[in-house]
Order: structure tokens, then C-alpha cells, then sequence
């Protein structure tokens, strides 16, 4: 079964990602409040119920997906995004780049945003991000509210990710940057528990106190299975500290079929009061026999009726290969008793399952049928696999992804739009006789450092490249040299900068504290 393709347009992203969580004083009233906030949108094992009616086309996401690098000789990796936006009749002017860093490995390292205004481009955001020699992301740092006067960032966050040996995430620890001291701040950190069959069956949640410089209890989660391994049952809890315990707050029970798929999920909350679990919501799923997702009603409970009321209603459809080609959404008209349409999306594609069209349209009840909206048309090479493409969240398709445009129904014409349009640039890159080594070939020591910094390799033969560069992209020192000789670093100042290294045709990137 697909899933559904949810696509967001380029020209959006620069709001979507403006915003971050800033650094917040410290408020003990609000920890229930945060810990509400957090449960609101389980990690249910499963997407349903669905009712985004946002635009759709290639959508980032602050989670950047690893991709190894593939063993073609010739690869084609995305270095940038251009969004254009139609200025005058058949006039296109740019406005937005994204340009890409990756590793040897094709790990995307770095995400740079930038509005555009005629020759001048303004940084808008800008990320940076950190594997492990098995290539999970360890850490994430994110850039934002771009400062013209300083030319530098004014905001920030941070996630470091701590993994156990079998490459679990035991701990994720969020930070904002304080623009007081001028440097990050601890915000909160979730801590996980596995069972013996891998899954999570704990997650402890913390937030930071300033005041005290402490870790102090936020929630706690834990998760029950079933013999299949269905996560069958989530217990939300809030740490009260004027009794120093844990207090129940939220429950979720999930049901499967016999083919593990999520045929129904009741959400409850405590009533303190009766010291009862009482209903909340509740999703139920149909599917097809292929193991289509094909219906999904969701429903509150009503406390006076002391029933399940219909609320919102998901109808899908599938071609023959799986992908999903409608969606029709609906909601309660409890008034009349019946299901009110209110949107809907169909999505084409082409022999290799690549989204090619994606319509939206919504419902007009004065003329009972359903009206455009906008549309985009999505473009690939179908030629170039997927395999021979190193271009991070972007590389989920079968093809080489080209580009997007996309356009709004003119009611008053009734024709098709041109609204704004986005063009992929990829350079090809010759791949061959590059070693997989391992960054474990590599000793990087002392980190943190004050003075000098040694670079150990296997091969102490060959010449190495050091170039150290602040976060902001900026080069601070270059060196050439014999392996496991020292470089001085007690001219640079203090705080986190990136190391690449390259030794022949190996190359490695890490990060270095200088303290």
C-alpha cells in the first residue's frame, strides 16, 4: 500500500519554517500545559485521520532523511531550489533558493534558505546536520531570524541524538539559543526505554530550569504490545511535583486486524474528579483487500448523549498499483445528519508510480459539485533512478525530480493560472574509486579542545586537508599536512565548528568543540 503523498509548495516553506520555539523563562505553572501540548499529537503507530488542507508540492521536513550514497560511477546531486513567482503576464521573477551540502556518504549536512529580491539574497535559515558512522543523525542545529545588521543569526535550536548499540535513540536532548548569553540553552530532553524486541516501552520527558540549572520531570509515557508486536495501548502521565508522583492524564487503545493494520484507536482522559478514564475521540479505518486504507471516520464522544458522534469522514481510492489517486474529505452535519463534502485532491501518475498532477478542488453546496482549485504539475527524468540521485528528503520518489508548477483556478476565466513554479539544479558527480571508509579511521582528539587538535588515520602516508569553518559557513582556518601531527587552534573562539578532512578521494566531516 502507498502512503499518501502529502506535497507542500516551495513558495511556502519560507513561512512554514520561520518560526521556532525561542528561548522562554521558566514558568512551573506551565509544565502541565507543556506536557498537554505534547500529547496532543501522539506517536500513534499509524497516520489517520488526516484532514490537512494545506498546498501541496515537494514538502521539507526538519527531519532530513539519510540516503547512502548509491554505487553508480555518475550521480546527480541536488544543490539547489529555485522558486519563481509569475510577476506579469508570461514575466517569472525568483524568489526563494534552497541550496544543499551533503557528505560523502550523500548525507544532507547542511540546508541554507534565502529570499530573493532582484540580485540581492537574504539568508533565511540555515541547518546543519551531524551522522554517526552508521549513518544516523546525531545532530540537528537550525539557524533562523536572519540579522542584516550583524550579517549574523539571531535564533536557533539544537537536537542532539544519543543512540545504544543497536542503534536506538535512547535520548534526544532539545536546545534554544539564548540571545543573551549567546549560546544554547537546555530546553527539554525525552529519554526512551526498549523492550526485549526492540520497541520503545517508556519515554521519559524533562524540561530545563534555568533557575536551578536542573532537569525537572515533565510527563511519562508507556507503551503496551500485543503478541504481534502492535503497539496496542499508549499511558500518558504528568509529573506532579507538589506530591512528588506521577498523575494519569491521557490513555490510547489501538486495535488491529489480522494483517496489523490500525483498525481503530479510542483516545480517553482522566477525570480526576471520578478517578475514571472517560472517552475523548475515536478513529475507526476500513481497508480494501490489498490492505488499502479506504475509509476513516473520526468521532467525539458526547457526555450528554453519552454516545459517539460522527465528525470528520476521509474516503480514498487507488489505482492498480497502490497509489493513492483520491481523497475526499467531510465533515458532520449533525444539524441534518448527513456527511457535508468539503474538499478533495486527485493525484495522476506515471508508469514508475512518480506523482505527476495533484489537483485540489473544493465543494461548492450553492452549485452541489465540486469547483478547482489549484493544481501542480510535477516533472521528473525518467531516466535518471532514484538510486543515482543523492538529494536528501527529495530522493523519495522513483526518478530524478525536475521540478513543480503550479496554478489557482480563475473563477472569473475559467482557465488555469500560472502562480509560481520551482526548478531542481543537480550537479553530476563522478563517484569513482571513492573508498566507504569509515569514519571510525578517523581520531579526532582532544574534542573538546583549547590549544591543539590531533588528526589520526590509518594511512599516515598520504597528505590530509583540514578546513575548519564556523556554523555560519565562514572558514576560519586551513591546513596541509602529514597525518597525526597537531594543529593549533587557541586563535579561534570558543564554541562548535565543522571539520571537513579529505585524504585522497576519502573524505569526512565532524564536528569540534573548542571550549
Amino acid at each position: 500500500m502507498k502512503s499518501k503523498i502529502t506535497l507542500v509548495t516551495l513558495a511556502l516553506l519560507a513561512s512554514t519554517f520561520a518560526f521556532g520555539q525561542q528561548s522562554r523563562s521558566w514558568n512551573p505553572g506551565e509544565k502541565k500545559q507543556l506536557f498537554i501540548e505534547k500529547v496532543q499529537r501522539p506517536n500513534i503507530p499509524k497516520q489517520i485521520g488526516n484532514q490537512n488542507t494545506e498546498r501541496h508540492l515537494p514538502k521539507r521536513s526538519k527531519q532530513v532523511t539519510h540516503h547512502k550514497a548509491s554505487t553508480a560511477a555518475l550521480k546527480h546531486r541536488l544543490d539547489s531550489i529555485v522558486s519563481d513567482t509569475l510577476v506579469s503576464a508570461g514575466q517569472w521573477a525568483p524568489n526563494w533558493v534552497e541550496k544543499f551540502e551533503y557528505d560523502w556518504l550523500g548525507n544532507n549536512t547542511k540546508w541554507a534558505g534565502y529570499s530573493i529580491n532582484g540580485n540581492v539574497q537574504t539568508p533565511y535559515y540555515e541547518d546543519h546536520i551531524s551522522y554517526n558512522s552508521n549513518g544516523n543523525q546525531t545532530q540537528y542545529i537550525s539557524h533562523y531570524n536572519y540579522n542584516i545588521g550583524t550579517s549574523s543569526f539571531d535564533d536557533g535550536s539544537k537536537q542532539d541524538n544519543f543512540y545504544n548499540n543497536s542503534q536506538h535513540v535512547i535520548k534526544y536532548v532539545r536546545s534554544n539559543w539564548n540571545t543573551q548569553i549567546q549560546q544554547f540553552e537546555p530546553f527539554y530532553k525525552d529519554t526512551l526505554i526498549y523492550n526485549s524486541a526492540g520497541n520503545p516501552s517508556q519515554t521519559l520527558s524533562y524540561s530545563w530550569n534555568p533557575s536551578t540549572s536542573q532537569w525537572e520531570a515533565n510527563y511519562k509515557a508507556d507503551y503496551i504490545y500485543d503478541s504481534n508486536g502492535n503497539n496496542s495501548e499508549q499511558m500518558f502521565y504528568w509529573w506532579d511535583s507538589f506530591n512528588n508522583q506521577w498523575e494519569p492524564s491521557q490513555r490510547y487503545v489501538y486495535t488491529y486486524n489480522s494483517n496489523g493494520a490500525l483498525t481503530q484507536y479510542i483516545s480517553y482522559h482522566y477525570n480526576y474528579s471520578t478517578s475514571t478514564w472517560v472517552n475523548n475521540y475515536k478513529y475507526v479505518n476500513t481497508y480494501d483487500p490489498s490492505g488499502n486504507l479506504t475509509e476513516s471516520i473520526s468521532f467525539d464522544w458526547d457526555p450528554n448523549m453519552a454516545a459517539w458522534v460522527n465528525r470528520y469522514k476521509d474516503k480514498l481510492s487507488y489505482d492498480s498499483n497502490g497509489n493513492e489517486t483520491e481523497v475526499t474529505f467531510s465533515i458532520w452535519d449533525s444539524n441534518l445528519s448527513v456527511w457535508d463534502k468539503y474538499h478533495r485532491y486527485t493525484t495522476s501518475y506515471d508508469a514508475n508510480s512518480n506523482p505527476t498532477a495533484i489537483v485540489n478542488f473544493i465543494w461548492d453546496p450553492n452549485l452541489g459539485q465540486w469547483v478547482n482549485e489549484y493544481k501542480d504539475d510535477i516533472s521528473f527524468d525518467l531516466n535518471v533512478p532514484s538510486a543515482d540521485v543523492v538529494a536528501g528528503i527529495y530522493n523519495e520518489y522513483s526518478n530524478k525530480l525536475l521540478g513543480y508548477a503550479s496554478k489557482f483556478w480563475d473563477i472569473a476565466t475559467n482557465q488555469w493560472q500560472d502562480e509560481y513554479r520551482g526548478t531542481f539544479y543537480y550537479t553530476q558527480t563522478n563517484t569513482v574509486g571513492l573508498a566507504e571508509k569509515q569514519l571510525s579511521s578517523l581520531s579526532l582528539y582532544p574534542n573538546p579542545a583549547s590549544s591543539k587538535v590531533y588528526f589520526g588515520f590509518e594511512n599516515q602516508e598520504d597528505e590530509i586537508q583540514i578546513t575548519i569553518s564556523d556554523l555560519m559557513g565562514k572558514m576560519v582556518l586551513q591546513v596541509s599536512q602529514s597525518p597525526n601531527l597537531p594543529i593549533q587552534v587557541s586563535s579561534l573562539t570558543s564554541g562548535l565548528y565543522n571539520v571537513n578532512i579529505t585524504q585522497e578521494k576519502e573524505h569526512f566531516s565532524s564536528k569540534l568543540m573548542i571550549k
